[in-house]
């Protein structure tokens, strides 16, 4: 739900943003949403679907320090340079999540199978009989 609103805000930016200001507004708040919730998913995905000590759980909250900063200046240049550059550069940043979505759902996918695998064995394992 969160990319779709990203993207739906981002397309909406470029395509009507510059005509008309409350589609603007609309936008930016479907956008924000669409964004304001990836960081909690992405560590909730991360939880579930991967095994991990506290040092390297750290990569998310520097990851994503560093992702903000990137994204930040980088916008800035680009807007600096023309501001219609902006819609632009919400519309790459919300194909880029939709790429990392279905990375990320690809990984659970074949981890999920991994683990049923593994608890099948486990289970067929627990139901022979020992030999004595």
């Amino acid at each position: 739900m969160q990319v779709i609103l990203l993207m739906t805000g981002a397309l909406l930016i470029t395509f009507f943003g510059y005509y008309m200001e409350i589609m603007l507004w609309i936008a930016i708040c479907a956008s924000g949403s669409g964004q304001g919730i990836s960081f909690g998913n992405t560590v909730s995905w991360a939880i579930q679907f991967m095994e991990m000590n506290a040092c390297e759980f750290m990569i998310f909250p520097i990851a994503g320090g560093i992702g903000g900063f990137v994204m930040v200046y980088t916008t800035g240049a680009l807007f600096d340079q023309d501001p219609i550059n902006f819609p632009y550069m919400i519309v790459v940043h919300a194909s880029a999540s939709i790429v990392a979505f279905i990375g990320m759902e690809t990984v659970a996918i074949t981890m999920t199978r991994r683990k049923k695998g593994a608890y099948e064995v486990e289970k067929a394992a627990e139901s022979c009989d020992p030999i004595e």
